[in-house]
């Protein structure tokens, strides 16, 4: 029950709200509208990380009037209601419900849902989801279980799957176990004269709470098997839930410390950055500890030429440090495929593939810019993107969203690569054959410098 249902404030003189017909109040969108209980304004949900849902105006609604309850009219009728308190941050039930939408005229028991609840969107994600999840872990195969130190998993803490996932790959690199794992835990950090100050500073001392983590997940501590009665190994791994690290690496982040779901590549980079200064993971300064940073591990040069397109000698370099390679997939290339029957309980999934080999040639490929000044000379220009160095670990992201240039969201692109087991980069490193330049297709678009600027963002 929402702490604001009895006493909830709504204005007098309200707008009587029709049966259909609705669209935001913002903009035209017309699908999962939300309308406030206060003044019986209509407006679009949330967008969601592919783009999908909305564009936010309910909830900007919400903090330009403090008005706290919305009901999502699209999918209100006699059996459900779906209420959402901005106030409480989740969703909510009110016992006077049918009263607060009678102000505005509505009787559910007249209504007819126009889409799908929240629930039943979130079972049919997990079915797909689940769908997914055997083939990755290789559903209906006698996999042989493995326990000791390096096979200890680390479980999910709510939204904090990208956090488990990063770390998990992360602490596999030798280096990296290294590095936290030279000093002697927790002698080091924890000395017989040690005051509770300094113990209560290791809470959110990143450095320890790392070091803490590496410890235990290359021990046995968690990956102790259990034999059943035939002294065959069942499967009992407790994991480690790393709570107090998580804590100590998300709680200055706006977005991390959230709880939200997050995108990993950005949790990855913001922890390369982290891990790069000395002040902001340490509390304790002594002459043992060293700076722990893991950019050389990943950094790699990218070199974009620029050539005139109507010259071979006026080039232009220039040259970038990056962490993660990545891959575009150019959507009017999508090859389709048959439906692959992925489990007898979850019907057949139908999904695009796009190869590898073609993610890099299309990187490979020569982009049209239609101005570009070099050597004081101005003219259409070809960019050809290059690898220059390779750094030790490289870390592969697959872009499968696209711009909407009609929304200005992303769109998520539905498609499976198949990833090969070798990655030949021979093409991507090579140097650009200036003299015979790479041939633009009729149906390439030159890319302007706006364009670019929106991309990289």
């Amino acid at each position: 029950e929402s702490i604001h249902s009895s006493g909830l404030g709504q204005i007098a003189n309200p707008p009587i709200i029709s049966k259909n017909g609705w669209k935001c109040s913002q903009c035209e969108l017309n699908t999962n509208l939300w309308m406030n209980l206060t003044d019986g304004v209509i407006n679009c949900g949330r967008r969601n990380f592919d783009g999908s849902g909305g564009n936010n105006h309910a909830y900007e609604h919400y903090v330009k009037t403090k008005h706290p309850l919305a009901v999502k009219i699209t999918s209100l009728d006699p059996t459900c209601v779906e209420l959402y308190s901005y106030a409480e941050d989740k969703m909510v039930k009110d016992s006077y419900i049918d009263l607060h939408l009678n102000h505005f005229g509505i009787d559910r028991t007249t209504f007819t849902r126009f889409e799908k609840t929240i629930t039943e969107k979130e079972i049919e994600a997990n079915i797909n989801l689940k769908g997914e999840m055997d083939v990755i872990l290789e559903h209906g195969v006698k996999l042989q279980q493995l326990f000791g130190p390096g096979y200890t998993g680390v479980i999910n803490n709510g939204n904090t799957c990208y956090i488990a996932s990063i770390l998990q790959v992360l602490f596999s690199f030798p280096e990296i176990i290294k590095k936290f794992s030279s000093l002697k835990f927790p002698q080091y950090f924890i000395p017989d004269n040690i005051s509770s100050a300094l113990i209560l500073s290791l809470v959110d001392d990143v450095f320890y709470q790392l070091c803490k983590f590496c410890h235990y997940l290359h021990s046995e501590q968690y990956s102790i098997p259990v034999f059943n009665k035939d002294g065959v190994p069942s499967c009992e791994d407790d994991g480690i839930l790393p709570v107090m690290l998580i804590h100590a690496l998300i709680k200055d982040h706006v977005e991390f410390k959230t709880f939200r779901q997050q995108d990993v590549t950005e949790f990855f980079m913001y922890l390369c950055e982290l891990l790069a200064s000395r002040d902001a993971i340490s509390s304790k300064k002594s002459e043992f500890y060293k700076p722990v940073s893991i950019n050389h591990l990943f950094n790699f040069t990218v070199k974009e030429y620029f050539q005139l397109k109507d010259s071979q000698t006026d080039i232009h370099v220039r040259e970038s440090m990056e962490k993660i390679l990545r891959l575009h997939i150019p959507e009017g290339q999508i090859e389709k495929i048959n439906n692959v029957k992925a489990d007898d309980t979850h019907g057949l999934v139908q999904r695009n593939v796009f190869s590898w080999e073609n993610c890099l040639n299309y990187i490979c490929s020569a982009n049209l810019f239609d101005k570009m000044t070099i050597n004081k000379k101005t003219g259409p220009a070809l960019c050809y993107t290059r690898i220059s160095s390779l750094p030790q670990y490289l870390i592969v992201q697959i872009c499968k969203f696209s711009y909407n240039p009609v929304t200005f969201a992303p769109d998520k692109i539905d498609v499976s690569i198949p990833m090969p087991k070798l990655l030949n980069l021979s093409s991507y490193a090579s140097i650009p054959d200036f003299e015979h330049p790479l041939v633009i297709s009729s149906s390439t678009k030159p890319v302007k410098e706006l364009d670019q600027l929106i991309f990289g963002q």
